[in-house]
């Protein structure tokens, strides 16, 4: 899952639709289900170190991370992992580029 997955997807191509130039990050991305402008880049938010490259000259980003909306969540589980430490990962690598200093 990730930037070209079923909501990721629709954002990039209204995204692009609106002029802006978009990266979709993901930890297998699939540039065939995104518009032919958008570029892809891999990384997994439970990996912090996968992802700080991604955001460097970004002027914004949205965070996506999910897991499918029949797992069960239960604290302490891959999904406390994925869901809110991808989350934390994600804002913290974000921060630490233009995004998080530019405004």
């Amino acid at each position: 899952m990730g930037g070209d997955a079923f909501v990721g997807r629709h954002l990039c191509a209204e995204l692009v639709d609106r002029g802006h130039e978009v990266t979709s990050l993901s930890r297998s991305p699939d540039p065939g289900v995104l518009p032919d402008t958008v570029e892809t880049t891999t990384g997994d938010v439970t990996d912090y170190d996968s992802i700080t490259g991604a955001y460097e000259g970004m002027d914004a980003s949205v965070n996506l991370t999910a897991l499918p909306p029949l797992h069960e969540p239960r604290p302490g589980t891959f999904h406390d992992t994925v869901c809110i430490g991808g989350a934390v990962n994600s804002a913290h690598a974000a921060s630490m580029t233009s995004i998080g200093t530019s405004r």
